[in-house]
């Protein structure tokens, strides 16, 4: 049995496939691949035929949680594997997880992890919409953040994070400028760490490519050199 989890197609590929170091260069018959990176739909669909033509049995097994779900052996797969494969992963499925959901066949847990994904990411753009709404209709930050904290997707968002979001226009206005981009700027460290000055607590996910994130530090650089807040960026 293999297991691998990595950041994106391109080293999926390389990890399963390449025609050196692949590990389908060394899978016995009947060897079972399981891989819980999160990946395109048609990725996982050509690892299938590939391991399969070689005589190995793959599952795809994407994870929903991090870190800590990991440590905690929390994780929630989302499988998508033939009937008689997915048996045959449960029990290594079992150790490192809570729950091992069978969605279909190869391809399909991918289409659940991208959509889970963007559940997460719609909610935490709707908490900012609301709060500025609230924020425009005269309710201020501290009575739309309660003291305590508020759960969205199983994760805790302190009220901080939502407060600050409110106050972006009487300090640089980066993140309201970033959201206008598309793009979810970070958490503001500021009012916790003023140690750190202009600072932004950021995670890339394994989804995010070189790509985005120099487009991301692009931007940030623009927008806060149009606020004046940093003499340069970079």
């Amino acid at each position: 049995m293999v297991l691998a989890c990595v950041r994106d197609d391109e080293a999926a590929r390389a990890v399963w496939l390449d025609d050196e170091r692949g590990a389908v260069q060394g899978l016995a018959a009947g060897a079972l691949a399981i891989d819980s990176s999160t990946l395109t739909p048609d990725t996982v669909r050509e690892l299938d035929a590939a391991l399969r033509e070689a005589g190995a049995r793959f599952v795809e097994a994407p994870v929903v949680g991090s870190r800590p779900q990991a440590e905690a052996r929390a994780l929630v797969h989302l499988v998508g594997a033939r009937e008689a494969d997915f048996a045959a992963a449960q029990p290594v499925l079992a150790r490192l997880g809570k729950a091992a959901h069978h969605l279909g066949a190869p391809g399909d847990g991918a289409v659940m992890k991208l959509a889970v994904n963007a559940y997460f990411a719609t909610q935490a753009a709707a908490l900012g919409e609301l709060l500025g709404f609230a924020a425009r209709a005269g309710v201020g930050a501290e009575r739309a953040c309660p003291p305590g904290r508020v759960r969205i997707g199983g994760e805790r968002v302190e009220r901080a994070r939502g407060r600050r979001a409110l106050e972006q226009g009487d300090r640089t206005g980066a993140l309201v400028r970033l959201a206008e981009h598309d793009v979810l700027g970070g958490l503001d460290l500021r009012a916790d760490h003023p140690e750190l000055g202009n600072a932004l607590l950021v995670c890339a996910t394994e989804t995010k490519t070189d790509e985005d994130i120099e487009r991301y530090r692009a931007l940030l650089a623009e927008v806060m050199n149009e606020q004046g807040s940093l003499a340069s960026a970079g």
